[in-house]
């Protein structure tokens, strides 16, 4: 089973121009610096717009950029589908999949980058900043919104 560090995250709403904004909304990017059984680390990113994600895989920071999408179009390159088999396209597919194989780590991985874009700034900067450095293994994560709506059989 691998091992997942999650090294750092960061977090950020976004405005209907792309820019960052202050008050908080649905329309966030979250970027997760993690590390796989000692491999070279990784980011992981989700650009949430009117509640649809969009994830990123980079081996460089591509959160400011994602802020700015409309001022970075070649981050296209960076966006998947798929991670580690699971599908990332829309919240009706993630959740089913990720509760299929709550073993793995990779998806724990998803499941917290759905928790940043979903929950409070505040509250994700401290559970952020309370987890960096820990393995994904000895992490909480809290259920979001878009889970409960999936447990009550709402999609």
């Amino acid at each position: 089973m691998e091992n997942i560090l999650f090294k750092s995250a960061k977090i950020g709403e976004i405005d209907q121009k792309g820019q960052e904004s202050i008050a908080w909304s649905y329309d966030a990017v979250a970027s997760i610096n993690f590390e796989v059984d000692g491999n070279k680390p990784m980011w992981l990113s989700v650009y949430q717009k009117n509640n649809m994600p969009g994830f990123y895989l980079s081996d460089v920071d591509i959160f400011d950029k994602l802020l700015r999408v409309r001022q970075n179009p070649n981050l296209m390159q960076f966006r998947i589908l798929y991670f580690a088999g699971f599908k990332v396209d829309i919240y009706e597919s993630i959740y089913p999949a990720l509760y299929r194989f709550l073993e793995s780590q990779y998806s724990m991985l998803i499941r917290l980058l759905c928790y940043m874009v979903r929950e409070d700034i505040k509250v994700v900067s401290q559970f952020a900043a309370m987890n960096s450095g820990k393995y994904l293994c000895d992490i909480v994560i809290p259920t979001t919104d878009y889970e409960e709506l999936y447990f009550k059989g709402g999609f």
